[in-house]
């Protein structure tokens, strides 16, 4: 398959919502596993591991290669948790965007976490940090993941 330019791609995605899947993981304690992003947008925040789902991506197939990206491990897939949407109007950061994350609860089955290109940290919490991404914090307490 063929993908558009990432010139066309970074204005179309400027212009409409994009949908992606973000991954709460939690330990045999309870702990939520959760990403210190080392690139923007949000760098140097923690998040919930997740990314971009690309056309005709299944959000399993995405979930499974957010995983191996952000942290380095394989994933299965449990039940849907809800959905976290994402408005960024910071222009100093990135450009405007708007994303709705499709939010599920997933097992860790190979591997064990670790910091990659895009992850400063990898760590679990049993409490939220400080340094939290100003729209996965408000989601994780609603939806009581800590």
């Amino acid at each position: 398959m063929a993908f558009i330019p990432d010139e066309d791609y970074a204005f179309i995605y400027n212009q409409v919502p994009r949908v992606c899947v973000d991954l709460a993981i939690r330990d045999k304690h309870g702990a939520l596993l959760l990403t210190l992003r080392d690139i923007p947008p949000y760098k140097g925040l923690w998040h919930l591991p997740g990314g971009g789902i690309k056309f005709k991506e299944t959000i399993a197939e995405a979930a499974s290669w957010v995983a191996q990206k952000e942290f380095g491990v394989e994933v299965r897939l449990g039940r849907f948790i809800g959905a976290c949407e994402t408005m960024n109007d910071d222009l100093s950061e990135d450009k405007p965007r708007h994303s709705v994350s499709v939010v599920v609860e997933a097992q860790i089955v190979a591997g064990i976490p670790h910091k990659t290109d895009e992850t400063a940290e990898v760590q679990y919490f049993h409490e939220l940090p400080d340094a939290m991404h100003p729209y996965h914090g408000p989601f994780i307490k609603e939806h009581n993941l800590l």
